[in-house]
């Protein structure tokens, strides 16, 4: 039973890691695209530069792999793909780059430069077939979809990975703090009503899933959320929530 004394405690404490859940081994990382929503908060910088800081020393020898395997191709070739490696190192986390670094090392050697223009091109013009919300934000966002994901995805799924990027835009161009404070309230209470197996499916890996847990403990402090907030968001309210991610990802 929900008791006044329920009313002014912290969202954070439902926050707690889970005890024994299931990870598959080696399974691979969350993508960095796959989000259902995007935060522009202080917050979640800090956070992601606090983590990138405690990569810096596998980062720095991933580089220096990437570099001496692609260091005999010509040396326009390789200042290319340099950059964009570099590029995807301001948006990957280090499971994410490990995971791509063979893919990215394949794409260095096969695919011409002229070829990834032209993958960009072909993406661009199809998100101007869609309607996107366009502020700073998500000029930001769309930016850095058109650039990563021609070299993330094989072309089966280009198109794909572009329909849910601009469910992904949308669902995240309102940057308000009335509506980023509904966000982590869903995202707190689906988390609370998801089944074990659905927790591990979602997130893939168990440091994805920490990494959220530090990430929205921080935010429901930051924004003063609490417990009797969680629990009065209904089942249809996160259904209604979850809607456009789910309809994106069926198309």
């Amino acid at each position: 039973m929900t008791s006044f004394k329920t009313a002014s405690v912290n969202a954070s404490t439902l926050l707690v890691p889970r005890e024994g859940l299931v990870w598959l081994e080696n399974a691979a990382p969350r993508p960095h695209w796959s989000k259902p929503f995007l935060i522009n908060h202080k917050i979640t910088t800090a956070i992601d530069r606090a983590h990138r800081e405690r990569e810096s020393e596998g980062r720095e020898i991933l580089r220096d792999q990437i570099e001496s395997e692609n260091s005999d191709l010509r040396a326009d070739v390789r200042k290319f793909w340099m950059s964009e490696y570099r590029f995807l190192e301001n948006i990957l986390s280090m499971e994410q780059l490990v995971t791509y670094a063979p893919g990215f090392l394949a794409l260095a050697r096969n695919m011409p430069k002229k070829q990834v223009y032209c993958r960009r091109l072909v993406v661009n013009k199809f998100l101007d077939t869609h309607e996107i919300e366009m502020n700073q934000f998500t000029i930001k966002l769309r930016n850095q979809f058109v650039r990563s994901s021609v070299i993330l995805y094989p072309t089966s799924k280009l198109f794909i990975a572009a329909r849910k990027f601009i469910d992904l835009a949308n669902r995240s161009a309102d940057q308000s703090v009335q509506t980023n404070r509904w966000r982590i309230i869903m995202m707190v209470r689906s988390m609370h009503m998801m089944t074990d197996n659905e927790i591990c499916s979602f997130f893939c890996r168990e440091d994805d899933y920490f990494r959220e847990l530090s990430l929205l403990t921080e935010l429901v402090r930051k924004f003063r959320i609490e417990c009797v907030e969680i629990f009065k968001v209904s089942g249809e309210e996160i259904n209604r929530f979850w809607v456009p991610a789910k309809q994106s990802t069926e198309n």
